[in-house]
């Protein structure tokens, strides 16, 4: 049997923390380094688009900074990072969207202990901290789908697929069966059916009082989605996408999104759909 080392464990039987978890002061290093020219890059970033957050309604300028620094972070490949750091204990970044500039700081700041080098975090980042994200977390999702269920911890939206515009039985069963939100993906079928599929959640919800719908364009081409079509990718003259404003109404948690498409059609604009 091989003696231990006593260097290695601390008096009180604990690993001791010079063995640095098998890194270096250098591969430290070089993590700090990697993880601050990352953060830096989530600071200028949202600098760079702040000014497309004036209109925004206030409730929401600390989530939109949030959404920007994490755009920012995932611009990078972030495997081997990851891996390195869950092999130091650390958090791999992977669970950080709604507080992703306090999960760097936090991952810079152990790793300047664990490298005995200090970090300076001082160039005005104004994050989120952990607490707050959860919180306006779930502010937000209570204001879009409403109070949970009871009984359940979670909403529950589905994805359309094309039967539910000719088949009323089948949303009537989804909503049923407890769906909190219909979700239509525009990349697929055309206005027409959309419409119908909305047509069927409004009847099902009039004795169930349970349905937020909306339309996005997950699943387009990235041309289609950011020129702004919401037919299915390529179609000549497809509708214009329209944003989704939903609002409350009396006895239900949210009402039914009710301008979901917005038409182009030669020789003018008309709407498709209340």
């Amino acid at each position: 049997m091989e003696s231990r080392n006593k260097h290695d464990e601390a008096p009180d039987g604990t690993i001791s923390a010079k063995r640095n978890l098998g890194k270096s002061q250098q591969e430290l290093l070089r993590l700090i380094k990697q993880l601050s020219e990352i953060r830096g890059e989530m600071i200028q970033f949202a600098d760079k688009y702040a000014s497309s957050l004036h209109n925004l309604d206030p409730a929401y300028d600390e989530s939109a900074k949030n959404l920007l620094h994490y755009l920012a972070f995932r611009r990078h490949d972030l495997r081997v990072l990851q891996s390195e750091l869950a092999e130091l204990g650390l958090s791999s970044l992977g669970r950080s969207e709604s507080h992703v500039m306090a999960t760097i700081e936090a991952v810079l700041q152990t790793l300047s202990q664990l490298a005995d080098f200090p970090v300076q975090l001082t160039d005005g980042a104004d994050a989120l901290d952990f607490k707050s994200a959860r919180k306006l977390l779930e502010n937000h999702t209570k204001a879009l789908l409403g109070p949970l269920p009871k009984g359940r911890s979670v909403h529950i939206m589905v994805t359309m697929p094309s039967e539910a515009a000719d088949d009323y039985g089948l949303v009537l069963g989804l909503v049923n069966n407890g769906m909190s939100c219909m979700r239509i993906n525009c990349a697929h079928d055309d206005r027409e059916k959309w419409i119908r599929m909305i047509e069927n959640l409004r009847r099902a919800v009039e004795g169930a009082q349970a349905a937020l719908q909306g339309a996005d364009g997950s699943g387009r081409t990235e041309a289609a989605h950011r020129t702004g079509g919401a037919g299915p990718a390529g179609e000549e003259g497809a509708p214009a996408a329209r944003r989704l404003r939903p609002r409350h109404r009396a006895g239900a948690p949210l009402a039914a999104c009710v301008r979901c498409v917005r038409a182009a059609e030669r020789g003018g604009r008309q709407s498709a759909g209340r």
